[in-house]
């Protein structure tokens, strides 16, 4: 019998597991799909590749570079080159080259007269209410005023949370930055302080794509300690005070363990868990995702007319199309994406400004993303590879009060003792965040023993 299970082979899932394995625990993680790495995956195709989830990390945080080294993979990683720090804004058909800092947006040809003013008085607006109940956007508006905030920040967040700013707590989806305002009086103060740091982050990935770093975890952890295809249906409390999974469909098997980490989207582990803990049911049942699809174009670089621009991808303001969220210029950054004289990009579309993107036919969809190609790019003919992946639930939305609520839910597992949550949903949407919240649900089983 293992002493721990793991419910859910992402890379939360497989940071839990690491972390167990270390601690000298007997673990296996159960995965349903046929794959590990949940929405981390890469696809190849005539010579391209595209990641079709996470497609980097930025060195601000330690968590990927720090589980790299853990598993003494840390040459496998590989840098962008100096063009991922050039990014751009589509504003009315044309590529607007963007620095994310508030002294240096007014230079932006989107900002008016008013708005640059209103922006050049960031520093000197007192700090204001920074409660866990102001969204995103009150935030913002307060900090660099509404013009900025709608023409700058809603592109940044519908790239990044698939989300809109008036949907989401500042608090709990944009804690680091609402920290700054705390210990510095302003963005702007923050910003300067962290300079350094900004200056030194790298955005990393592998050769052979993001997919790379679940297979890695799970190389180092051993193929015996990983299962595939194998679907939980239920977990129950055994009579000797164990945990009894169930495992598999019309022949299933059931396994004891005396730990339990749940790494699979809210969804599925709000129906796992309902009968154990109402609260966190009620918690899981109630996160809202934003559902995205992705789509990897590859074509040659003389289908575009202008040529792609050197520099990381463009992010799309609300309003400037009828699906596309943002654009990575993967073979800008990375080798190995694309054949020697053609561009590989990755495409986004949907998010919560789009939702009905999702249920596009191919057809409708690939049309759309290469109307918005034309538009941005150039694209003047049939690109050589077209391949689109749907996520219903792909981001979860951070809406005000949801730390708090997780912190309910928190409380409540570990009055069971010995089971823990992981997963984008409760720590944050990013790599960084997912691998922590795998690494904090295993301290919290191995301190609950």
């Amino acid at each position: 019998m293992p002493q721990a299970l793991v419910i859910g082979g992402g890379i939360s899932g497989l940071a839990a597991a690491l972390t167990l394995h270390e601690a000298g625990q007997d673990v296996l993680v159960l995965e349903a799909e046929a794959r590990i790495g949940g929405v981390i995956q890469t696809h190849l195709e005539w010579a391209f590749r595209f990641d079709l989830g996470p497609s980097s990390w930025v060195g601000t945080s330690p968590q990927v570079d720090a589980l790299l080294e853990r598993i003494g993979a840390s040459d496998h990683a590989i840098q962008a080159t100096e063009e991922a720090k050039r990014r751009f804004l589509l504003h009315e058909g044309e590529l607007v080259a963007v620095e994310p800092h508030p002294m240096k947006l007014l230079r932006s040809p989107l900002l008016s007269l008013r708005g640059r003013l209103r922006l050049l008085l960031e520093p000197f607006i007192s700090r204001g209410d920074l409660s866990d109940n102001m969204t995103f956007a009150e935030f913002m508006d307060r900090r660099i005023g509404a013009e900025a905030r709608a023409v700058f920040v809603d592109a940044f967040v519908g790239g990044i949370h698939a989300a809109q700013s008036e949907d989401l707590g500042a608090v709990d989806a944009f804690p680091r930055l609402v920290q700054m305002v705390r210990d510095h009086g302003s963005l702007t103060g923050g910003l300067r302080h962290n300079a350094t740091d900004v200056a030194r982050a790298t955005t990393s990935s592998f050769h052979d794509g993001m997919e790379v770093l679940p297979q890695l975890v799970a190389a180092h952890l051993g193929k015996e300690r990983i299962r595939l295809a194998s679907p939980v249906s239920a977990i129950t409390l055994g009579d000797e005070g164990d945990w009894e999974v169930t495992v598999g469909g019309a022949n299933p098997t059931r396994l004891q363990a005396d730990k339990i980490i749940v790494a699979i989207p809210a969804p599925a582990s709000a129906e796992l868990l309902a009968p154990l803990a109402p609260e966190t049911w009620r918690f899981l049942s109630n996160v809202r995702f934003a559902p995205m699809v992705v789509v990897g174009v590859g074509a040659r670089k003389e289908a575009f007319s202008g040529g792609v621009p050197e520099g990381f991808g463009f992010l799309v303001p609300p309003g400037q199309s009828e699906a596309l969220l943002g654009c990575i210029h993967s073979s800008n950054l990375f080798p190995g994406r694309a054949p020697e004289g053609a561009v590989a990009l990755n495409c986004f579309a949907g998010g919560i400004r789009h939702p009905e993107v999702i249920e596009w036919e191919d057809a409708k969809l690939r049309q759309s993303i290469l109307g918005a190609l034309a538009t941005s790019l150039g694209l003047r003919s049939e690109p050589n590879v077209v391949h689109i992946r749907r996520i219903p639930h792909a981001i979860p939305q951070y809406t005000p009060g949801h730390r708090r609520r997780i912190a309910a839910v928190q409380a409540e597992l570990n009055a069971c003792r010995g089971i823990a949550l992981a997963g984008n949903h409760i720590g944050g949407v990013s790599l960084h965040d997912s691998i922590a919240s795998g690494e904090e649900a295993a301290h919290s089983v191995l301190d609950s023993a």
